[in-house]
């Protein structure tokens, strides 16, 4: 995978949810940012890539999560790696021209 070139920073609370329900809170202000990652370093009109959320929790320790989205004929199709796409996941691939439906947004 390369890097697009794309990056998005934001704050926001950071938790982790489990299969079994629970919710943890790591953090209720976290600094965080996004990048985008493609297997040519381009954005094609259909393909796979790869979201890498770095951010820092509480304890001051760096964590790195992926987020894997496929998209056809510049339409999200599937996301992985996240229980929800977080908004601002759905705004930073929306940057870049991808289209994102209803039924990835709350």
């Amino acid at each position: 995978m390369q890097t697009t070139g794309k990056t998005f920073r934001f704050n926001s609370p950071v938790n982790w949810e489990h299969s079994s329900g629970a919710v943890a809170t790591i953090s209720q202000d976290t600094a965080s940012t996004f990048e985008f990652f493609t297997k040519e370093g381009t954005i094609p009109s259909t393909g796979y890539g790869q979201i890498e959320w770095t951010f820092t929790d509480d304890s001051q320790q760096p964590r790195i999560e992926h987020i894997g989205i496929w998209w056809p004929n510049d339409n999200l199709d599937d996301y992985d790696g996240v229980f929800e796409l977080p908004k601002q996941a759905i705004e930073f691939i929306q940057s870049f021209g991808l289209q994102v439906g209803p039924d990835f947004t709350r």
